[in-house]
């Protein structure tokens, strides 16, 4: 050992206080034996990305790992369009970050428009291969396998987003013309790789759930995998949006059971009741991780402190809600570039997922119905052990121990320097400048572990 290992615990909904009250559970952090590298798996974002906004200091914390819009100036015109997007391409690349490109959405925004994107006149309905005709279509999306060609865009393709809901035909067999759209373009995009010796990777179905109770039968996750398996069209990455960590865990599973190596994206996640919720956001990492999917990025919904269109925060540099942009606008005719921002409390909980570096750990709760669930790594390169701890709903208070076994084989002569930080939940309205420091201490080991009340 080269010195004194650092055991940060990073608490969503949590202080680490000192009671005398009957203690109802325990979560167990195990170092001593590892299980999978950390990737950041979890970490990812949808629309507005950019290299200068919010900037490097607030942004590379998270660690991103998917990036995720569309074609269309207003959403992921930073890094896919003219201009300085080769730069911002470039950035994002260099964090690692995987780039998918919503194709459908752009041809959407112009040709069946709707109240939710302001458009006027809302143009005539026009759908890809209305009466038998793809020219149109197949334009299109050459225009943009061109396109990210010859900019030398290194990015995912995907076909439709959420295409179980109205964004895809809701008149007539829309499960049909889900089925027809997707083959074509699947083989339009094959062919054109042929052509120009490339190998593009295709994205598929990106449900708004993976089993939809309001859209015809046929729209499951797994119904739509499996069609595309039998007709030979697998996708190169299995994705869909998922809205509460438990779904995570129990649908995840069966999609890798039936196409075993196939990639997994969950290109949404976290539900609108949840998405400020610090505690509730550590649960959707854990989940993330303990699913082993492969990228996962946070959604967008309406925020209570944006005024850009239909109040969300897709439109800005806000890492979805994590921030808020405080600043005065500096290029007002493209709505979002802001030069100041703000922490909500699920940015402290971004960054210290962000924070878990080497590999992870095993982290275990006495008692499930306490909605307390963690996270945690340890990183023997530089002597640091990251422990992300939130409590996930439920009243009252309940006095929790946790407990880190495993230390003897790392303690600096009998102990270990613990920093224990409190992330308060405060919600979307106000802001969280800083975790609150609660222990910053030198705490001895004994029998290989300590605990700490929660």
């Amino acid at each position: 050992m080269r010195g004194v290992m650092y055991l940060i615990a990073v608490l969503g909904c949590f202080g680490l206080l000192a009671h005398s009250s009957r203690v109802l559970g325990q979560i167990t952090v195990d170092f001593s034996g590892s299980s999978t590298a950390v990737t950041h798996r979890a970490s990812g974002f949808i629309s507005k990305f950019n290299k200068n906004y919010p900037g490097p200091d607030l942004t590379e914390p998270t660690k991103p790992q998917l990036i995720r819009g569309g074609v269309n100036e207003e959403l992921l015109h930073d890094i896919y369009g003219e201009g300085t997007s080769k730069a911002n391409h470039d950035y994002v690349k260099g964090l690692g970050a995987d780039i998918q490109i919503l194709l459908g959405n752009f041809w959407w925004y112009t040709n069946i428009g709707g109240p939710d994107y302001e458009v006027s006149p809302v143009p005539p309905q026009k759908w890809p291969g209305d009466g038998g005709d793809w020219s149109e279509w197949d334009g299109y999306v050459t225009y943009h396998l061109n396109h990210a060609r010859t900019n030398g865009f290194d990015v995912q393709w995907d076909i439709w987003n959420e295409p179980d809901t109205e964004s895809f035909d809701p008149s007539g067999d829309r499960l049909q013309r889900l089925k027809d759209t997707y083959a074509h373009t699947y083989d339009l995009i094959r062919a054109y790789d042929t052509t120009h010796s490339i190998t593009s990777t295709i994205v598929f179905p990106s449900n708004a759930s993976y089993e939809p109770w309001w859209a015809e039968e046929g729209f499951n996750v797994a119904e739509l995998l499996s069609w595309a398996d039998s007709v030979g069209k697998m996708p190169d990455i299995a994705a869909w949006h998922e809205w509460t960590p438990d779904n995570v865990r129990s649908h995840v599973p069966i999609i890798k059971a039936a196409h075993p190596g196939v990639p997994i994206s969950i290109n949404e996640y976290s539900a609108a009741v949840d998405h400020f919720r610090p505690g509730r956001l550590v649960d959707y990492y854990a989940a993330l991780e303990e699913a082993g999917v492969d990228t996962a990025a946070r959604a967008g919904w309406n925020d209570p402190e944006t005024s850009y269109p239909s109040g969300t925060n897709l439109g800005n540099h806000s890492l979805n809600g994590l921030l808020v942009d405080t600043g005065s606008a500096v290029a007002p005719t493209n709505y979002g570039f802001y030069d100041e921002y703000a922490t909500r409390s699920v940015y402290w909980v971004a960054k210290g997922y962000g924070d878990i570096t080497g590999e992870l750990v095993n982290v275990a709760s006495s008692d499930p119905s306490l909605n307390i669930v963690g996270l945690a790594g340890i990183d023997s390169s530089v002597d640091k052990a990251v422990i992300l701890v939130g409590r996930d709903g439920g009243g009252g208070s309940p006095s929790v121990n946790l407990e880190l076994s495993g230390l003897a084989s790392f303690n600096n002569n009998g102990s270990v320097h613990v920093l224990a930080q409190h992330i308060p939940d405060y919600g979307g309205t106000s802001l969280s400048p800083q975790p609150l420091t609660s222990i910053d201490t030198i705490i001895p080991v004994i029998d290989g572990a300590i605990t700490l009340p929660l």
